[in-house]
């Protein structure tokens, strides 16, 4: 399903419905359910473009906890 705005299209699909760039995260992607909402923008953006940033708070989450690191010379 999508719904056309003014600066974009805003769909939503089920998981195995999802593009590359939605899968890596390269556009804004909302999980709810078994939903996935993405936001296209009418603004350009390159090829090549790197995925969305993730906040550091979340990225420590989903990472774990850190290893402590032996404290000896090399």
């Amino acid at each position: 399903m999508r719904i056309r705005l003014p600066g974009g299209t805003l769909k939503m699909k089920v998981y195995r419905k999802l593009r590359e760039r939605e899968r890596a995260r390269r556009i804004p992607v909302l999980k709810l359910g078994s939903l996935y909402f993405s936001w296209w923008s009418n603004r350009p953006r390159p090829l090549n473009d790197s995925p969305t940033t993730i906040p550091t708070d979340l990225r420590q989450r989903l990472d774990g906890p850190k290893k402590p690191s032996s404290g000896g010379c090399a």
